[in-house]
């Protein structure tokens, strides 16, 4: 599953659907996952998160575009 962007939410999404046996990809524009918060957490948090889900950060996603399954 692919979530777009940084904050508890995105992160809380992310830790469920992992909790249930989902791949998890997340699109960042920044470098750190929580970045409204203290940079001690935030670094904290996105290493622990980069060892738990693909990361991708520092990117722009443009329009996403639905796949056709067939």
């Amino acid at each position: 599953m692919v979530i777009i962007g940084s904050g508890y939410v995105a992160a809380e999404f992310a830790h469920v659907f992992s909790a249930l046996g989902v791949r998890i990809s997340m699109v960042i524009r920044g470098g750190t996952l929580l970045r409204q918060y203290d940079d001690t957490i935030c670094e904290r948090f996105t290493r622990i998160a980069a060892s738990k889900w693909e990361l991708h950060t520092r990117r722009t996603v443009v329009a996403p575009t639905a796949v056709d399954p067939a």
